[in-house]
């Protein structure tokens, strides 16, 4: 079955340092972790990534997820070093690796008949060269750039917002990005430059959700719930709000189902091996 949804970026070696806690290590990734938990929720994804030394397919399978569009390249596997404390990233290095090698002649065709394309970091031209295709087919586009990632200064970010209909952004990522410390005027640029939909992850604080249409609203968690382990939180909210946007459900179902998920996933994510200890 061809995908509905097609993850682009990085799968990575994650270091995680929580507080005083001893360093841990999975596999993670803002295109790997996202298509995990669309496979886990029962949508067919398609994810499109490099992996180098350290990484082997057969550690990225999983039921409903489609390992076409990954390559395995020379030198080492992309990795990320993210250092929490109360519950919030304070500090991200990312070591570049195989993520950089990404390109469009690894896009399988049928590929290109999902209703979205989620994409995070990757090469910049890469990146500006896929969406132009994917607009082109008139396809969803949703992007997360991340706080490493170029900020509205560069042209080619301005080119890739305007072709998308979602953008995620937590709160420490919006100013960087847009290079605007009012969340207010952050927000209404991103629109003006033709994103339809902006979302800002604002941990237990919820979330806010703005349409270019309709204005904003914010939605609290229903419950909070307290792990020293909150990797992934706003990756499961953006998969979920994605998977019942494309659904038919409206912005605001969307945003309460995935809450709702999200707090179940973070209570229940033992069950989530690919985020435990990589060997």
């Amino acid at each position: 079955m061809s995908p509905v949804i097609v993850a682009v970026g990085q799968t990575t070696i994650d270091t995680i340092l929580i507080d005083n806690k001893a360093p841990w290590v999975h596999i993670g990734g803002s295109a790997y972790i996202p298509a995990r938990i669309w496979a886990e929720f029962g949508t067919p994804v398609g994810l499109l990534s490099c992996i180098g030394n350290g990484l082997q397919l057969s550690e990225l399978a999983a039921n409903n997820l489609d390992l076409r569009g990954v390559t395995k390249v020379s030198g080492p596997s992309t990795s990320i070093e993210l250092h929490y404390s109360n519950q919030n990233l304070i500090k991200l290095r990312v070591i570049p690796g195989a993520a950089q090698q990404l390109s469009i002649s690894q896009v399988p065709d049928d590929y290109f008949n999902a209703s979205l394309f989620y994409i995070g970091p990757a090469p910049i031209n890469f990146l500006v060269e896929l969406t132009e295709m994917l607009s082109t087919r008139k396809v969803n586009i949703a992007f997360s750039p991340k706080e490493d990632f170029p900020s509205l200064a560069q042209a080619e970010m301005k080119q890739i917002l305007s072709r998308c209909k979602f953008c995620f952004f937590n709160e420490r990522e919006l100013p960087l990005v847009t290079n605007i410390i009012s969340p207010h005027d952050a927000i209404s640029t991103v629109h003006e430059l033709g994103t339809e939909i902006v979302i800002v992850t604002k941990g237990r604080r919820g979330v806010t959700i703005s349409t270019r249409e309709a204005g904003s609203f914010d939605l609290a968690p229903t419950t909070v719930v307290l792990t020293d382990n909150p990797i992934g939180a706003g990756d499961c909210f953006a998969a979920i709000f994605l998977a019942s946007s494309i659904s038919g459900l409206s912005v605001r179902d969307s945003a309460e189902r995935a809450i709702a998920y999200t707090e179940r996933w973070l209570m229940n994510r033992k069950q989530s091996s690919y985020l435990e200890a990589k060997d």
